[in-house]
């Protein structure tokens, strides 16, 4: 190989590396799509992890939270996360067992057995 050859090699490499860096140094700003309304825990939670990531971040990522299905419902929020689109959803098993059949397990009645201390106190 020339010396030369290889000068552009190792020019560009460094290039790209420099650029890769740049574009890292710079905030990024995500999305999160919940179908729930604004008092439900899910949409509570949303905006808790978001306020989470900008403080753990030192503001160099955050997170926007949109609830109320402003981005559609949980069929289409799905899809918007496997489209990139969006970078987030929170949803159910049963929605997520379209897309992943072993998620459906979770929704099935009577796979978990209920704690019979609990039950003793009237809960």
């Amino acid at each position: 190989m020339k010396l030369q050859t290889f000068s552009k090699i190792v020019l560009l490499a460094a290039g790209g590396t420099m650029f890769t860096t740049v574009a890292m140094a710079q905030d990024v700003t995500l999305k999160l799509g919940v179908v729930t309304p604004t008092d439900h825990p899910h949409s509570i939670s949303a905006r808790e992890f978001a306020r989470l990531v900008e403080e753990k971040t030192g503001g160099e990522v955050a997170v926007t939270v949109s609830d109320n299905g402003a981005l559609g419902s949980n069929p289409e929020l799905l899809d918007a996360v496997q489209t990139g689109v969006i970078d987030f959803t929170v949803s159910t098993p049963g929605v997520l067992a379209e897309y992943s059949p072993a998620m459906g397990i979770l929704e099935l009645p009577y796979v978990f057995q209920r704690d019979c201390q609990v039950a003793d106190r009237g809960y």
